[in-house]
């Protein structure tokens, strides 16, 4: 079967928050694992590669004017190895998928942006699928996330439904199916989509927070114990918020069948069952075959949606690095929605540039989080900023704090604010903050982040916050400026081919030359001309002009400046 994206790709991940999870221009959320997607599916911790989620949609049921119970999906039971189409997939495309930020260092950047990330999307449900009669339905999704480390953990989907269909929709349920599994792509290796993580899967619910949530069983070392899942937050109706304690949420799961007999009828009492089914853990396998399941959260019923009017369906993507986590983070969520998601918010992370020079890099950032006020406070509470460097694109134990500063006002350390210059670069405006990494080798993969703080609100039990290090993340290879002058260097010299790097790096060359790599024999093994203005580096894969690995031993390595005509010389040694 093939999953016909129009105007391919149309599909786009979140990137900024802790939880990346792919929205298609269909309603689909998640990739279906589908080789010809490379997006993360439901991703957490960002970066991780632990896939939480095959496949996930929104249902929405009613009955129509003329007394037909439809229900109208955009996603159901498939082959995690295949891509979808047909019955079950039955929204069709109105507009391309979109993303728009407020954050001032993202190429989304956009002022008229509600949160730190949106991904929309625009469907309806009147396509030509087989078997399926339309409710009438059109949909605006809208993904969002805030990058605040206490929330950063979930991300919004606001469903704005709008009856396009000539009568009163009645008795509508809304519902999200999804296939929640958790596995790392390290963990099972390049055929993910056909391992056996499915069948360790442990679905939970949690009623207090209408929270359905999937663990994996311990047999993923990596992934054990991450959970994630999805939450019923609430539904807006002419202007009035209501939560799902005033109406009926259900939670059922079935087994996993993509070949399944599923009509209309079934599928809306389903979703209006108002029960709960039991969760899926070691104690229930203990007496029940594994079931592989699939689950269907819902909530209605909404008595009546009239013709042109619309209906504002709120769920939450929560993940949680264990089960209490998930609950912290989900309750999180429900206070989002409660307070409009008007949050607590740290300024955001700055502009930030890097200069890289001979075991050396030189940060400069602007000071636009300074002026920034706080939505919850109404409020300038800028404090600070604080200086990360790390040798993983995730924050784990490699990453530092090189330089923290503060304002000088009482609060915190008070050690001032940085150093400024007004020899910025270009993309900056002057005057500007700088600072300089001295303790660093050349060649070597290094992330650097600025963030920044704001004082917090100890009166009102909320901690100081801090911006996300991914905002103005950059990865950084310290490396000479050209030279005519200095001596040619290699490094690593010697090379051992089981060494973590994959090349050799020649430096202090001139700004425009040509290289020359001979062995002991004197034939020509690889050349190639270069020209940089910045840095006075080129890295060679250790592969010759026919783009074999060459073999150990002892080569010469000829620099010519193509300006100045000069030469220079130095060896090279490859070992095993």
């Amino acid at each position: 079967m093939i999953f016909l994206f129009l105007n391919l790709p149309d599909y786009k991940a979140t990137q900024y928050g802790n939880l990346a999870i792919t929205v298609s221009s269909f309603g689909v959320l998640g990739t279906n694992f589908a080789s010809g997607i490379r997006l993360p599916s439901l991703e957490f911790p960002i970066n991780s590669k632990t896939e939480h989620l095959t496949i996930a949609g929104i249902w929405i049921g009613a009955i129509t004017s003329q007394g037909d119970t439809l229900v109208s999906t955009s996603a159901v039971d498939e082959y995690a190895n295949s891509s979808v189409s047909g019955e079950g997939f039955e929204f069709r495309k109105l507009d391309s998928v979109k993303i728009r930020s407020l954050i001032l260092t993202s190429p989304y950047y956009d002022p008229n942006a509600k949160a730190d990330e949106e991904i929309t999307a625009k469907f309806d449900d009147y396509s030509n699928v087989v078997n399926h009669s339309p409710l009438g339905v059109e949909v605006h999704l809208r993904a969002f996330l805030y990058t605040y480390e206490y929330i950063e953990d979930v991300v919004f989907l606001e469903y704005k439904i709008i009856n396009k269909s000539a009568g009163d929709l009645r008795k509508m349920y809304l519902g999200i199916y999804s296939e929640l599994v958790t596995g790392n792509r390290t963990f099972w290796g390049s055929d993910f989509a056909r391992t056996p993580f499915f069948q360790h899967k442990r679905l939970f619910y949690n009623d207090s927070l209408k929270l359905v949530y999937e663990r994996n069983s311990g047999y993923d070392t990596i992934a054990k114990k991450i959970s994630a899942g999805f939450q019923i937050l609430g539904i807006i109706k002419d202007d009035k918020k209501i939560y799902p304690e005033s109406l009926n949420v259900s939670f059922i799961w079935k087994p996993w069948n993509p070949n399944q007999v599923y009509p209309d009828k079934n599928k809306y009492l389903d979703i209006s069952k108002d029960t709960i089914f039991p969760n899926v853990d070691d104690n229930y396998l203990l007496n029940n075959p594994y079931p592989d399941p699939t689950s269907i959260i819902s909530i209605g019923p909404i008595d009546y949606l009239e013709s042109n009017d619309t209906i504002v369906f709120y769920v939450a993507v929560v993940g949680g690095m264990d089960e209490e986590d998930i609950k912290k983070n989900a309750r999180w969520a429900k206070i989002a929605f409660e307070r409009d998601f008007l949050l607590p918010a740290p300024p955001p992370s700055p502009r930030l540039i890097a200069i890289t020079d001979d075991r050396k890099v030189s940060l400069y950032w602007d000071n636009s989080p300074e002026s920034y006020i706080d939505p919850f406070s109404n409020e300038m509470d800028f404090e600070g900023y604080r200086v990360l460097r790390g040798k993983s694109k995730l924050f784990d134990s490699t990453w530092l704090i090189l330089a923290q500063y503060d304002k000088i006002n009482n609060i915190g350390y008070d050690a001032g604010l940085p150093k400024i210059t007004n020899n910025c670069p270009s993309t900056l405006s002057p005057p500007c903050y700088y600072y300089e990494d001295l303790g660093v080798k050349n060649g070597y993969l290094y992330y650097y982040s600025i963030i920044s703080f704001d004082k917090g609100y100890p009166q009102q039990g909320i901690p100081i916050l801090y911006s996300s290090y991914r905002q103005n993340l950059i990865e950084v290879i310290p490396g000479s400026k050209p030279s005519t002058s200095l001596p040619l260097r290699v490094y690593p010299n010697p090379f051992k081919f089981s060494s973590k790097f994959n090349g050799v790096y020649i430096s202090n060359l001139p700004k425009r030359g040509k290289i020359y790599i001979y062995n002991l024999a004197g034939d020509l093994v690889f050349s190639d001309e270069f020209y940089n203005e910045i840095r006075g580096e080129y890295f060679w894969n250790l592969k010759n002009k026919s783009g074999f690995q060459v073999a150990p031993g002892v080569y010469i390595v000829v620099v010519e400046d193509l300006e100045s005509k000069k030469i220079r010389r130095t060896r090279l040694g490859i070992v095993r």
